[in-house]
């Protein structure tokens, strides 16, 4: 396995991005010419492009999978085209995955093809696949922050995203509009034949502050009929209880290896 850890250009974002990639290169020399599967691996909302490196045992994890895994950095952006910032949401959904695809021999095929995240990396998980679902194969998503309206604004969520950063994200009123609101997002992917074929693993610990919201984002879910499976187990908001999720979910979405 390789680790790399550099800077790309964005076109869409006219600026260097960071990024760290976790590359197969043995299975590469082996078996020269075979697309490698791809993990797209988003931070948390405190977080950047290096922690689930540092954090947890993901390079060992993935040893087994044959798997490619891009870790981008988005900042404090929640995923989105910002209000006034920058279109990270188009970054990672289009010219990220066209960037990898070009330099790294990544598999085209969508079954190929994986998104998980960890706190407003799994909602971010969450949205990428719901709204462009031809593009993936599953995707996994660990103590999301599922309910913007409400638990963005709750007063733990503040101590981490003061108000001057939410309105460069949604503008000044704070207005997540049904592009950026996971519930709008999962009733119109409800209707897609792909809801009830790609697989999604979420997980939440039943101390962190956001598990009301998971539980009741996974009932919504449920009662929509969406391919859901979702875990939760004793753990608060952190890197013990994500480095088991991805551990976990990377068997659920992968089990042949």
């Amino acid at each position: 396995m390789a680790f790399l850890k550099g800077c790309i250009k964005s076109e869409v974002m006219h600026m260097d991005t960071d990024l760290a990639i976790i590359l197969p290169h043995d299975r590469i020399r082996k078996r020269p010419g075979k697309p490698i599967r791809v993990l797209y691996l988003l931070h948390g909302l405190s977080g950047n492009f290096l922690e689930w490196s540092r954090y947890t045992a993901l390079e060992r994890y993935t040893r087994e999978y044959e798997l490619c895994v891009v870790m981008p950095s988005v900042q404090r952006s929640f995923y989105t085209d910002m209000k006034y910032g920058l279109p990270y949401y188009t970054f990672i959904s289009e010219e990220l995955p066209r960037l990898m695809k070009a330099m790294f021999g990544i598999s085209a095929d969508p079954k190929d093809t994986f998104i998980a995240g960890c706190s407003m990396g799994g909602y971010g998980a969450l949205k990428m696949l719901m709204r462009n679902p031809e593009n993936y194969g599953g995707a996994a998503a660990f103590s999301s922050a599922v309910d913007l309206k409400h638990s963005m604004l709750n007063e733990e969520s503040r101590k981490l995203f003061p108000y001057p950063d939410i309105t460069g994200v949604f503008g000044e009123k704070v207005e997540v509009g049904p592009e950026d609101d996971l519930y709008a997002i999962a009733e119109n992917y409800a209707k897609l034949p792909q809801a009830k074929e790609i697989p999604i693993y979420a997980s939440c610990g039943t101390e962190d502050f956001l598990y009301p919201y998971n539980v009741e984002f996974r009932k919504k879910m449920e009662e929509l009929g969406i391919n859901y499976h979702y875990e939760e187990w004793p753990g608060v908001h952190g890197w013990d209880f994500w480095d088991q999720s991805i551990d976990k979910a990377l068997k659920y979405l992968l089990p042949n290896g």
